[in-house]
């Protein structure tokens, strides 16, 4: 069972935080769009400060996922490392797995 709800765990929380660090990137997509030519035809020319500020937008883009997949993976490691159970419905932290945190 331990097995089970671990991955459950580690499946439904990585999503949530994908789903957090995307909405992100979409809210400021939808801000902050048309000062980088967002809504732009593709055939239309960026100017110079669009294509300056696509530039800082992709910098920024990249960091937050890189971020947000770097801490995925720690807290998919730490819920490796941890037993947690489902016990009548409730989540119960059972301690380390393994004598690592």
């Amino acid at each position: 069972m331990e097995n089970n709800f671990n991955n459950y765990a580690k499946h439904i929380i990585s999503g949530k935080m994908k789903t957090v660090f995307i909405a992100a990137i979409a809210a400021f997509e939808e801000e902050f769009g048309d000062e980088f030519g967002f809504f732009k035809d593709e055939k239309e020319e960026l100017s110079e400060y669009e294509s300056e500020m696509y530039d800082k937008f992709e910098r920024v883009r990249k960091r937050i996922l890189d971020t947000g997949n770097k801490e995925s993976r720690e807290v998919s490691e730490l819920l490796d490392n941890c037993r947690v159970d489902l016990v009548k419905g409730y989540i119960v932290y059972k301690g380390k797995k393994n004598g690592k945190v």
